[in-house]
């Protein structure tokens, strides 16, 4: 209605241009609604999904934007739900859960603030002393130094830092003594 369309209209170049470039618009904004409506994304993801579609930069930044209007895409929130759920089913540990949030393109500074939030939830030790007890059975040798060096690698690889690892492996191997 807006270009007020008829059968044998001729348009100019810069009207043709106009209208192609809004329908991209409008196309990629379904795309990225839909893309964001099945599952909560960052920018960054619904970005990579658009380009593989080819749209320009420009398009795929309002697509973005109109996303973010409507709340359909917010990287805090996004950070802050992951966290929390990793946190809580899949039992990460802080540097595990901030690699990934930088891999699907969260800024340093939501990350850092999603963390610091986080940090001194009891959860995060209880999660990994369970991890470290459940580990603990698995290991076959007696030796203290192979146990913890097992543990220490196993838990790194979670994601806790060294100095929480030091601490359930002292209270853990000292309580299987």
């Amino acid at each position: 209605m807006k270009y007020k369309l008829v059968l044998g209209l001729c348009l100019e170049e810069k009207e043709y241009e106009n209208l192609l470039s809004e329908n991209q618009l409008i196309f990629a904004k379904r795309i990225a609604y839909a893309f964001a409506s099945y599952k909560f994304r960052t920018k960054k993801e619904i970005s990579d999904k658009l380009k593989t579609l080819d749209f320009s930069e420009n398009i795929i930044e309002l697509a973005i934007s109109f996303l973010v209007e409507f709340k359909l895409c917010d990287d805090e929130l996004y950070a802050k739900i992951f966290t929390r759920d990793k946190i809580k089913f899949n039992k990460w540990g802080p540097k595990k859960i901030n690699s990934e949030l930088s891999r699907r393109g969260i800024s340093a500074n939501i990350i850092d603030d999603t963390l610091i939030n986080e940090q001194e939830n009891p959860i995060i030790k209880e999660n990994a002393f369970y991890l470290a007890e459940k580990k603990l059975k698995s290991i076959k040798t007696e030796n203290y130094f192979k146990q913890k060096q097992k543990l220490y690698t196993f838990l790194s690889g979670k994601g806790y830092n060294s100095e929480m690892i030091d601490i359930i492996c002292e209270e853990l191997l000292k309580k299987n003594d």
